[in-house]
């Protein structure tokens, strides 16, 4: 059984959306070390409808 937090985390894409694996890495990373006991990866198919309105980061 799985206790405590689980974060959901949006795979992040670059501009010609592929996933960007530098900048999932560095998102699992801080997951990782801020103590969460579980990730939830949706995959690049369920987030990028979501993402595609949202601006990005450079």
């Amino acid at each position: 059984m799985i206790r405590g937090s689980i974060a959901a985390i949006v795979t992040p894409t670059n501009a010609a959306g592929e996933v960007d694996e530098r900048r999932l890495a560095r998102l699992i990373d801080l997951h990782l070390h801020a103590g969460s006991d579980a990730l939830l990866l949706p995959g690049p198919r369920v987030t990028a409808p979501l993402s595609t309105s949202m601006p990005t980061a450079a």
